[in-house]
């Protein structure tokens, strides 16, 4: 079984009235608070896919947990409950069962709730599931800051990660034909957030350019990437892109005449839908 801690968004209507800045949560009442420590609300949804790593049949989600006041020098209880209304996952089928009371230990702010999602149900293949649960109020803790709400949204497919719309003006729409093709040939699952990184950034810029070059010009991408395929099914005119190791997903391709412009090589969007990915 494998640990991971991700990068994390969230809906508002999850968590009105949360605030940007965790740090301005050190409100006092007559007893210490406890709250989920996101950035702000939009990232109070936790996003997961098998498809990134397909070897792994379990998959922790680690969510951080911080009390605002004073540390104690004993162990206080926490507890976190489920909301039913929202959550589709099914306990001991999805995940492991988690609710329940948790312990704080002595002299310590700050909790790592482990989630441990599975990947056997077929189910997965097609649809996404949610975890949605709330931390709630014991004699320790109250729970009374924003922020107490967290959703894990997790499938065996690709899913928009938070970062794409931040990319957008490269990247354009989202679609998973296209998030499969950024995976194959940019070198990396991953793109950071420009606003914080310089030299990351950079990086991400790089990423984008190898995407945008394989799609440009994929005979001399696979050329050089022999894992992968680009098998012409209609002579001169239709291809399809796949992992030689994974052959069941491919994405179609078409060979247009663009004028003075010369050939160019242009992929179809979601399963063969009529939009098609210029890039």
């Amino acid at each position: 079984m494998k640990t991971f801690i991700l990068y994390l968004f969230l809906p508002l209507a999850l968590v009105a009235g949360a605030c940007d800045d965790a740090n301005d949560y050190a409100y006092r009442a007559d007893k210490d608070n406890i709250y989920f420590d996101f950035a702000d609300s939009l990232k109070s949804l936790i996003t997961f896919s098998f498809a990134y790593p397909p070897e792994v049949e379990s998959y922790t989600v680690n969510v951080p947990v911080r009390i605002s006041g004073d540390r104690a020098p004993r162990d206080r209880k926490f507890a976190v409950e489920m909301i039913p209304s929202l959550t589709t996952a099914l306990p001991v089928t999805h995940h492991e069962p988690f609710a329940g009371e948790r312990v704080m230990a002595a002299d310590s702010g700050t909790y790592r709730l482990p989630v441990t999602l599975y990947k056997s149900d077929p189910l997965l293949l097609d649809s996404t599931l949610v975890i949605a649960f709330r931390l709630v109020e014991t004699t320790d803790f109250a729970t009374r800051l924003p922020l107490t709400t967290a959703v894990i949204s997790f499938s065996n497919r690709l899913e928009k990660p938070g970062w794409w719309d931040t990319w957008a003006s490269d990247l354009g729409a989202y679609s998973r034909n296209k998030h499969f093709l950024f995976i194959s040939t940019s070198g990396t699952i991953d793109l950071n957030d420009p606003s914080t990184e310089g030299e990351k950034t950079i990086q991400s810029l790089n990423y984008i350019k190898n995407f945008k070059a394989a799609l440009f010009d994929p005979v001399s991408w696979v050329e050089k990437h022999p894992g992968f395929a680009f098998e012409e099914t209609v002579p001169g005119t239709m291809f399809e892109f796949y992992d030689r190791a994974k052959p069941a997903k491919r994405v179609a391709c078409i060979l247009v005449n663009m004028g003075p412009s010369g050939n160019r090589y242009i992929f179809f969007d979601d399963d063969n839908a009529p939009t098609i990915i210029y890039m």
